[in-house]
């Protein structure tokens, strides 16, 4: 999954097999394409949609980069933990 935000942050629209981890960082359709696990054909198929359509790929980059920088970047971390903490203290 890191590798997964890394490429989110950067704005890279992401074609992955939807596993534990991933689905909870990828919104089919929205922030990239998600396909079966151990679906090759899937997975080419889905690498041809993004490499075919320019447009909704830098879409889906796009709105990547935003859910990772506000779900996933320091600030929002912090914020997060100190929410918890904040809840383990009462």
């Amino acid at each position: 999954p890191n590798a997964v935000l890394e490429a989110m942050a950067a704005g890279c629209p992401i074609v992955a097999s939807a596993v534990d981890g991933i689905t909870e960082l990828i919104v089919d359709g929205v922030h990239g394409w998600l396909v079966p696990p151990d679906d090759a054909g899937a997975l080419a198929d889905a690498i041809g949609e993004a490499l075919a359509d320019r447009a909704e790929a830098r879409r889906r980059g796009d709105r990547a980069r935003q859910r990772a920088a506000e779900r996933f970047s320091v600030t929002a971390t912090v914020d997060a933990w100190e929410r918890v903490l904040r809840a383990g203290a009462r």
